[in-house]
């Protein structure tokens, strides 16, 4: 697996509700070796799914996320050599291992 990084910001004023139970939000999409990977929050959850919305789509994961609201926020999402970190704020929130 070719290593690589996503990141995206979580702010208060553009997404002030974004982890709050019932509320959806999909936060990019990018690849990972040639395939398309989305990243999605519904309520205080944080996903990545390979393939979204096919017959073989493949979870990467699904971590409780619940970042404090009163500032803003850095995610990133590294892979590599068949490891997918989650860090908020250069701190890690999950370190999972991926077989594609």
């Amino acid at each position: 697996m070719k290593s690589g990084t996503f990141n995206f910001w979580i702010d208060r004023d553009t997404s002030p509700d974004a982890f709050s139970p019932g509320t959806r939000c999909r936060w990019g999409v990018f690849e990972i070796e040639g395939e398309t990977c989305t990243v999605c929050s519904d309520g205080p959850t944080l996903a990545a799914t390979l393939r979204m919305g096919s017959e073989n789509a493949v979870r990467l994961f699904r971590i409780q996320f619940t970042p404090g609201m009163e500032r803003r926020h850095m995610v990133t999402i590294g892979w590599s050599r068949g490891w997918v970190k989650v860090l908020l704020d250069s701190k890690l929130l999950a370190k999972v291992q991926v077989t594609l």
